[in-house]
């Protein structure tokens, strides 16, 4: 059955699908940032070893952290039975455990959440389905988020280990351990790039031109900066690029011209 939702009625279902996610909890976004209500809810989750969480986010290759921050990565490497995974072309939001599904417009990001007109389409798994082998909405749309899983990058993997019961009845959860972690790595390669650019080049200061160390937190030579500190408009318009020192119009928010811009960015 699937059903037309929109409004507080969207969050509501997906904190429905997280709290009601007993064996399988599958979470697909671009851009994840946790609403405090839902972080509330997966907290619950943190214990259950039974509970296999599957995360996708997407965009931002060069920079994971612009689609899912430090804390957030954080937070779900605690849980038990988990996988982070990275899809660069991902737009689609979906969000389901075993028994219901939403595909939706809404990222899992509390401004999203809080401020844009969302809608989605709620489904809920008919077990008729599994006698009659129907093809049905949730099944299709199912086996396609499967497919993105399985295309997608890895970068985490925590899985549980068991030992046999009593008597050899039954599995006792012992521990979880970390079988990949590319995280660490991926973050690491990226502020050593950013610290390599910063240290081995010379910019230039955005008012005078003056060659100083490239920071784009700090454009100017101490100078300016005196000036600039005056009144610490950070939009007051300048005249070169931070970077390679061409005339061009800048400021302290946005120090390089476009060019270098775009040669950061790649």
């Amino acid at each position: 059955m699937a059903r037309f939702i929109q409004g507080n009625e969207l969050n509501l279902e997906v904190e429905k699908i997280f709290k009601n996610a007993e064996s399988l909890l599958m979470i697909i976004s671009p851009y994840i940032k946790l609403h405090h209500r839902f972080k509330d809810v997966l907290k619950e989750k943190i214990n259950n070893d039974k509970l296999e969480i599957i995360v996708v986010f997407g965009k931002n290759e060069s920079d994971i952290t612009k689609s899912i921050s430090h804390e957030e990565l954080d937070f779900f490497q605690k849980f038990p039975n988990i996988e982070l995974r990275h899809e660069k072309r991902l737009h689609a939001k979906y969000y389901a455990n075993e028994i219901s599904s939403l595909l939706t417009s809404m990222n899992l990001y509390d401004f999203s959440q809080n401020n844009n007109i969302e809608a989605g389409i709620l489904m809920e798994t008919n077990f008729l389905q599994f006698l009659t082998n129907v093809d049905t909405i949730d099944s299709q749309s199912l086996k396609y988020f499967e497919s993105v899983i399985k295309n997608s990058s890895l970068l985490f993997k925590k899985e549980p280990q068991y030992v046999k019961g009593m008597l050899g009845i039954g599995n006792k959860y012992t521990e979880s351990i970390v079988t990949e972690n590319k995280i660490t790595n991926v973050i690491k390669e990226k502020v050593q790039y950013v610290v390599k650019q910063v240290e081995s080049k010379e910019g230039h200061c955005i008012r005078c031109n003056k060659e100083i160390k490239i920071n784009t937190q700090a454009p100017f030579c101490s100078e300016c900066f005196k000036s600039w500190n005056t009144f610490k408009n950070k939009d007051y318009s300048e005249k070169y690029c931070h970077v390679c020192g061409i005339e061009s119009k800048s400021s302290f928010n946005k120090p390089t011209c476009y060019n270098c811009y775009r040669k950061g960015r790649k």
